[in-house]
């Protein structure tokens, strides 16, 4: 039995194998704000490497995204954290949070509006904002780079356009 893990929004990820929980694989419990729609709010692993990724909202409220290796055990190396992306968030909701790998090998990240109520400062409508999107990139580091966006994002070479934009 392969196993599942657990992500709690509190910052606790465990790992379940043979219907048994069993120790924790991750605590970032101290790198997070929780409540409401604040915390611990996703998790994938890549498709090739033994790595994984977390999507948190951290102690200033923004979002974050970070890497870390995972261990042939399965638990997660804690001091290989290593951030790829913060993104501002303006509200303490409509954060967002699901993160995947697709098929192509690329990281999609969901991400909210920014909150308050009906997107009051019209993040969803703004190329040039992140917020009400869904990005994608390579979330592995190349050279000085934390991320690369793909070539073929629709938004790259669009002027006043975020590029991570799907």
């Amino acid at each position: 039995d392969q196993g599942f893990y657990v992500v709690e929004q509190d910052g606790v990820i465990s790992r379940v194998v043979d219907g048994t929980r069993g120790a924790v694989a991750l605590d970032v419990s101290d790198l997070l704000t929780t409540g409401g729609e604040r915390g611990l709010l996703g998790l994938a692993f890549h498709p090739d490497q033994s790595l994984a990724y977390i999507n948190y909202t951290d102690n200033r409220g923004d979002t974050v995204i970070a890497e870390f290796v995972v261990n042939p055990d399965g638990s997660f190396d804690a001091d290989s954290r290593r951030t790829v992306i913060v993104i501002s968030q303006p509200y303490q909701n409509h954060n967002g949070g699901d993160i995947a790998f697709g098929p192509d090998g690329m990281l999609y990240i969901g991400m909210g509006d920014g909150g308050s109520g009906g997107d009051p400062e019209r993040h969803s409508l703004a190329l040039n904002d992140p917020l009400g999107k869904m990005l994608r990139i390579n979330p592995l580091a190349s050279g000085e780079q934390p991320y690369t966006v793909p070539a073929d994002n629709p938004f790259v070479g669009v002027d006043g356009a975020a590029p991570e934009i799907w």
